[in-house]
């Protein structure tokens, strides 16, 4: 079991030598997915990964928000854009629901930037479209796990400025980093949440989960 960008490995070659023996080190278990090309939108953050955004997004009570909405970026020629990973962890940053940044990004330590790894400032950055599409892209994902209340989406811009789906976080979508760029991660919301989770012993459940763990 692997999280936080740990284990990957890069394969541009072409010799089938070597790429069976990654495979054969790598089990029985194992994911492979084609490298994506990022929108230049995102890449100027740091052009050595690839730079998603973290949207978490509630579907409670038949109702679809958008709790939060921030980009990852990596750290200096870093291949990952985790922010917690030791070494690599880069840094992320809030945006508006109109797509503009925050002024400061939250780096690993939880200390306030106003740049990113590579020396892009942050402030002035403005991307409404991207984000009214990204918003769009994962309600329409929402609503096909309507059973997954909370989801914490990793999602990309391709080079044609367009949502990519990368990961999606269930178990742990995430709220530490999210709360430090964009406030309380329920917002107006949570109350609503908090008489959820009483009346469905949610609380129970999940201190049992952690208990095991």
């Amino acid at each position: 079991m692997t999280g936080g960008g740990r284990g990957i490995i890069f394969y541009r070659n072409y010799d089938s030598a070597s790429l069976r023996t990654i495979l054969s080190a790598s089990g029985d278990n194992f994911v492979v997915q084609g490298i994506v090309s990022q929108s230049t939108k995102t890449s100027i953050f740091n052009p050595t990964s690839l730079n998603c955004f973290r949207i978490t997004t509630l579907l409670l009570n038949g109702n679809f928000s958008v709790l939060s909405r921030c980009l990852k970026t990596g750290a200096k020629n870093s291949k990952i854009d985790n922010i917690g990973v030791k070494d690599e962890g880069g840094i992320i940053v809030g945006i508006n629901a109109d797509g503009k940044f925050h002024k400061y990004g939250i780096t690993k330590e939880g200390k306030k930037t106003i740049q990113s790894s590579c020396g892009v400032l942050f402030d002035g950055h403005y991307i409404p479209d991207e984000i009214e599409k990204i918003d769009l892209f994962v309600e329409k994902l929402h609503e096909r796990i309507p059973f997954c209340a909370m989801v914490g989406w990793d999602i990309c811009l391709d080079e044609s400025d367009n949502p990519l789906l990368i990961e999606v976080n269930l178990l742990e979508p995430g709220i530490l980093y999210e709360q430090l760029c964009t406030g309380p991660i329920f917002g107006d919301r949570t109350e609503e949440v908090l008489d959820y989770v009483t009346r469905n012993g949610a609380v129970n459940m999940w201190i049992n989960h952690f208990k095991r763990s």
